[in-house]
């Protein structure tokens, strides 16, 4: 078998080539292992960043479900004071005069104004110790 010149010319130089790929095949090694240690360094930044962006919605949403509830206890505060104000005045209305037979009609009937205000806003068990304070008054 017969080479061609050409050949022979490069054939110097291929064998060069090879004895550097050898000499460089521990330094490919060491970059492919870096390269895979930032391909997980790189997904694990991925992750912790949907979980801040997940912890920081739930947190908005707590926020807005906190402000509401203060909201919703401002306001039965309101409705609280205002049946208190009205139970008050009943019982200084009721221990007050007690002359005509006049006064305990309206006296009913501020009561049932009381009971189907506190019924819209509290549950039974609330409306009865409602109930049990006004008696003690």
């Amino acid at each position: 078998m017969r080479s061609s010149p050409l050949s022979d010319k490069t054939q110097v130089f291929h064998d060069q080539i090879e004895q550097k790929q050898k000499e460089l095949q521990p330094w490919k090694t060491k970059i492919n292992q870096k390269q895979a240690e930032i391909d997980i360094k790189t997904s694990e930044r991925d992750i912790l960043v949907k979980k801040a962006e997940t912890i920081k919605q739930a947190s908005t949403e707590a926020q807005e479900a906190l402000e509401k509830l203060r909201s919703d206890q401002k306001t039965k505060v309101c409705v609280f004071l205002a049946v208190l104000t009205c139970l008050n005045s009943d019982y200084t209305f009721r221990s007050g005069s007690s002359k005509t037979s006049n006064t305990g009609n309206s006296h009913f009937n501020k009561n049932r104004r009381l009971r189907t205000i506190m019924s819209r806003w509290y549950s039974p068990h609330v409306f009865r110790r409602m109930t049990y304070i006004r008696m003690a008054m």
